[in-house]
């Protein structure tokens, strides 16, 4: 509500409290897979929000470390598609900021989403975003 009102000092602080409150949750059961996931999720609305007020540095700093949680997360659970699907996220926006530089975690986010199309595990969504990574593919390489 506070993004689309314009509000992003408010917005940010928002973020910022609540991912504090799932870092906290996180910490105290390590072992809790759905508290590290709801971390990592809290990791990417800061990322956005750091793009919004152009933050880049802070932005993969977020992106990263959503990246990271999903990595150990999928070292656990390497077929569990809610975290398959999870890590595709901060690879897209790792790659949007990154550039060329990002094609590795564009090539990834492919793999994986071809991956969980081609067994069925992927929603008509999240299907959608297939042609939008290999559009951004493409566009690297006319570069």
């Amino acid at each position: 509500m506070l993004v689309a009102e314009g509000n992003l000092p408010a917005a940010r602080r928002a973020y910022e409290d609540s991912r504090d409150i799932r870092k906290r949750l996180a910490e105290a059961d390590p072992s809790h897979a759905g508290r590290q996931a709801d971390l990592a999720v809290s990791h990417e609305r800061m990322g956005d929000m750091a793009v919004r007020l152009g933050r880049t540095e802070a932005a993969l700093a977020a992106f990263q470390a959503a990246r990271d949680i999903y990595g150990r997360l999928l070292a656990r659970f390497p077929e569990h598609p809610q975290f398959l699907l999870g890590s595709v996220v901060p690879d897209i926006r790792l790659a949007a900021l990154e550039g060329a530089e990002g094609r590795a975690y564009l090539e990834r986010a492919l793999r994986v989403l071809t991956g969980l199309e081609a067994e069925g595990r992927l929603d008509a969504r999240r299907r959608a975003w297939i042609p939008v990574v290999e559009s951004a593919l493409s566009e690297l390489d006319s570069k």
